[in-house]
């Protein structure tokens, strides 16, 4: 056992010293204009009007306002309108406030796991299994995503609201009384209603809880559970309401012109590819297009063969898990798919995949392989030296190609280029490289890459480009002659 105090300290200082480097970032990505361009931000007075519109209602170009009419997170933006009061527009400190959010959630995940699979983090020390599931998750390559784009800070901001949700509940549920009602009616509910308004991602909460007090609390008549999740359904009823209010759906959608049947065997590939992302996190792709993750028609293809091997795994596990009355194992087996429901095109979005999504999701899986290596280590004692050495080994390795994430994630520029390079079939990433290299002046970097892709009406307009500025130094030299 080691002192809980030490290991909060511990896993706070790792997932600080993991994304240190991000703090030398620029903004990146969708950052232009949900931050740098955002006029709504610039001013705390005008903070309301974020809790009237979608996520990109400010934004100046139609495709960017349509594509975006579904997503509400005003408590997102109103971070960044706080972070534009305090600070301006340095990106350095803007980084930070994501940084700490990520130490605080690596600790969430942490007390989280000494409910489930220690005894309470007030009551003693943390075993060494929890400690070494939440350093997993602190260092964890698939994190780099969320912690190193500002706009994405909705997924960090949606994980803590609902890892620590969760924690409320749980640990209400052990102390009972008063402790208990406070964290059922207050703690629960509250910040249920903060991670809704960071992203939809948060939107699982009662599901979760409710899973908790069907398998692991006392037996409770099903009047008794309804009262107990009255606040959080009234939440989700009204942030519904609001939603049909305010937004509309997009029109832009992944699987436009397809079916439910090549939806939904997509999904379970893409799944799959969550898995594997847990377990072997590279390369990493900020953009899963049709040319990276196309739509899958055949239940023999290889990418869908291999979701459903990991859903009937997680199946398994669940089934036995709950006849065992594992409860902590059932959770954090729960956390995968239950967090990645509202990314799972139940409501059609733009986006099919993205390491992001596994932010909170990905919680349970690291705690289950600090479980794994725990219990190795008790029951193989002649192993245990080994196995420590290959945990030890994960971590190092998982800290480095964080590292190494967070400069990929530099400028757009070195994004990019590490995106063709890992995914040189992505279209998205190219045709990103060449507008890049268009808008930056580097013409002859981004003619090939527009020829490459068929795209002619753009070659054309950087031949002429190209033309006129050899024109323009041509008359320049030719001056300089004459005098």
């Amino acid at each position: 056992m080691i002192r809980s105090s030490i290991a909060i300290a511990g896993v706070a200082l790792l997932a600080l010293l993991a994304f240190a480097n991000s703090l030398r970032n620029e903004f990146v990505w969708d950052d232009h204009y949900n931050v740098v361009d955002n006029q709504q931000i610039r001013e705390l007075s005008r903070i309301g009007t974020l809790f009237t519109q979608s996520i990109a209602a400010h934004a100046d170009t139609h495709l960017t306002r349509t594509m975006n009419t579904q997503y509400y997170r005003p408590l997102t933006m109103a971070t960044y309108a706080l972070d534009h009061a305090l600070f301006g527009l340095r990106p350095a400190l803007f980084h930070a406030h994501n940084v700490a959010l990520h130490v605080l959630c690596s600790v969430v995940v942490l007390m989280l796991g000494l409910e489930l699979f220690g005894r309470g983090w007030r009551e003693g020390g943390t075993p060494l299994a929890v400690l070494l599931g939440a350093a997993i998750f602190a260092v964890h390559p698939v994190h780099s995503e969320a912690v190193d784009v500002i706009t994405y800070r909705a997924d960090l901001l949606a994980g803590l609201a609902l890892l620590s949700g969760v924690l409320f509940w749980i640990r209400g549920s052990r102390l009972g009384g008063a402790s208990e009602g406070r964290a059922v009616f207050v703690w629960t509910p509250l910040t249920y209603a903060a991670g809704q308004l960071a992203k939809e991602m948060a939107i699982t909460l009662p599901l979760l809880v409710a899973l908790w007090d069907t398998t692991a609390t006392v037996p409770r008549s099903l009047s008794a559970r309804a009262l107990r999740l009255a606040p959080l359904v009234g939440l989700l009823g009204g942030y519904l309401l609001l939603r049909r209010m305010l937004l509309s759906p997009s029109r832009l959608t992944y699987f436009a012109g397809h079916g439910p049947t090549a939806v939904a065997l997509t999904m379970v590939g893409v799944f799959g590819l969550y898995v594997r992302l847990l377990l072997v996190p590279w390369p990493l792709n900020p953009f899963y297009d049709w040319s990276v993750l196309p739509v899958q028609t055949s239940l023999l293809s290889p990418v869908v063969i291999q979701g459903v091997l990991a859903l009937g795994l997680l199946i398994g596990g669940l089934a036995l898990s709950v006849r065992r009355r594992r409860h902590g194992i059932t959770l954090c087996l729960a956390l995968l798919p239950v967090g990645l429901l509202p990314v799972s095109q139940v409501v059609p979005i733009i986006v099919a995949a993205g390491g992001r999504f596994l932010y909170a999701a990905s919680a349970g899986p690291c705690l289950l392989l600090g479980q794994g290596a725990g219990w190795l280590m008790q029951r193989r004692p002649r192993c245990s030296a080994l196995v420590g050495v290959a945990v030890i080994g994960v971590l190092v390795v998982f800290f480095n190609l964080t590292v190494i994430r967070n400069t990929e994630w530099r400028t757009d520029r070195s994004v990019l280029e590490a995106n063709v390079a890992d995914f040189p079939r992505s279209q998205n990433a190219w045709l990103g490289l060449a507008r890049l290299n268009e808008q930056t002046g580097r013409l002859r970097e981004a003619l090939p890459i527009y020829e490459r892709l068929g795209l002619k009406e753009a070659a054309r307009r950087v031949r002429i480009r190209i033309i006129h500025e050899h024109q323009g130094a041509h008359e320049d030299t030719r001056h300089q002659l004459l005098q």
